[in-house]
């Protein structure tokens, strides 16, 4: 077999395989998550890198058009983009002209898998670098002697941070501490958010919160559009209770599908997505998953005593966070209408990461019970309804910071991604909350 036939058989079969995917996360990605990793045909990966295809869900502000840039300069060639619109303008800014343009309802597993047969077989010409390849900083003239920045050791030479000295955080040991952002598009952190954290080896010796670019972005919020109805304050009209539930059913499945993607739980984080995209009527299909994950040994092993939040801490995050440490607070306890249907808080005792997939996975179930129950029913106009994903508390930045600071990576990323904070519901950040 020549080089040229050689090539074009393993071209043949590449193009067949299952699309890798890098998902970038902006607002109004309501279902974005579920409805790519419940494709058989796609494969959604963590890193840019290592994919062919960048999916852009959602409307992405202006603030975030370079950071995404930089995720699409990170790909390999071949590579190509799919712009998958969501609530509001979600065009893509100047530039991006190449980009495939998919509607909030179009077919985007289809529209993936042929902009990726297409630039595999060469039908599409691979993305060029949308950024210019320069140094952010200069490398010459720096310094006394060229060589150097504000300090070589801890310092920040042509703007960029190096390795300092700093205690370890667990066994006193000084090592090597050198300082990393991330974010806005990191795979595992909210929509938006960014991270400045300082590393001693794995371990998170520093980390900071920065202000979420999308924060504040009017009329827009993360969990869109069936889950508009679950914002803190109820609009000034009756809401059928069902519509409620089941779209606290499926921000909940959402969530855990993710999470159990980040556990590398690839088969199951699939099947939950799938469950996510169409909500079961009865109970009972849940509760078998229910089982099925209790019953995975590595799941428990990996989630229990990690992230543990409780007492005063676990109530200023409220929601299922404040729940599955055994707080039993809900605003549906208080609501008329869900006293007769027998309504009651569930909690869990232990506040850690196992705790709270349990919690949120219990309140899916309990979720399809109460809309099946409902009937017709509906909220008062004005009440306040119980969020899925509440805001962060006032404090985010202090309250993250002292629960991550000393823990492996790992297992802070995992913590971040049980607590799923909504930080850009309702301009959350630009309300004068602390980061």
């Amino acid at each position: 077999m020549t080089a040229r036939a050689s090539a074009g058989w393993l071209t043949a079969v590449a193009a067949r395989a299952e699309a890798p995917v890098f998902l970038a996360r902006g607002i109004g990605t309501a279902d974005a998550d579920a409805r790519l990793r419940a494709s058989p045909r796609l494969r959604v990966l963590d890193s840019p890198r290592a994919a062919a295809v960048l999916v852009v869900a959602g409307c992405v502000p202006t603030e975030l058009a370079e950071p995404l840039a930089r995720v699409h300069d990170q790909m390999a060639h071949p590579r190509a983009t799919v712009w998958w619109s969501g609530a509001g303008d979600s065009a893509p800014p100047v530039g991006w002209s190449h980009a495939t343009i998919v509607g909030p309802r179009d077919d985007i597993e289809a529209a993936v898998v042929a902009a990726y047969r297409d630039v595999i077989t060469g039908a599409r010409c691979s993305e060029q670098t949308l950024l210019p390849d320069v140094d952010p900083a200069p490398w010459r003239g720096v310094g006394p002697y060229g060589h150097g920045g504000t300090g070589m050791t801890g310092g920040i030479p042509y703007g960029r941070p190096m390795a300092g000295r700093g205690d370890d955080r667990r066994d006193g040991l000084t090592l090597d501490v050198v300082l990393a952002r991330i974010g806005p598009f990191f795979a595992h952190l909210p929509e938006g958010l960014v991270l400045e954290v300082t590393f001693a080896g794995d371990v998170v010796h520093d980390l900071t919160v920065k202000t979420p670019p999308v924060a504040g972005v009017d009329g827009l919020g993360a969990r869109l559009p069936d889950d508009a109805v679950t914002a803190t304050m109820a609009p000034d009209r009756a809401v059928p209770v069902a519509a409620i539930e089941l779209a606290r059913a499926r921000q909940h499945l959402r969530w855990l599908a993710r999470l159990l993607h980040l556990y590398g739980l690839d088969a199951l984080a699939r099947l939950v997505a799938t469950k996510a995209l169409s909500v079961p009527r009865e109970p009972q299909e849940l509760t078998a998953l229910t089982r099925r994950l209790e019953r995975c040994w590595a799941l428990g092993w990996a989630t229990r005593g990690v992230g543990v939040i409780d007492g005063v801490s676990a109530a200023l995050w409220g929601g299922p966070v404040a729940r599955a440490a055994g707080i039993p607070r809900d605003a549906r306890a208080n609501s008329p209408v869900y006293a007769t249907l027998g309504f009651q808080p569930i909690v869990h005792a232990n506040g850690d990461n196992c705790d709270r997939w349990r919690q949120r996975l219990a309140e899916a179930v309990q979720a399809i019970e109460l809309a099946a129950r409902a009937g017709t029913a509906v909220t008062e106009p004005g009440e306040t309804i119980e969020p899925a994903a509440p805001p962060p508390p006032a404090d985010f930045g202090d309250q993250l910071a002292a629960l991550l600071i000393g823990t492996e990576w790992g297992d802070a990323v995992a913590t971040i991604a049980s607590l799923d904070p909504d930080v850009n519901a309702a301009g959350y950040l630009s309300k004068g909350a602390t980061v």
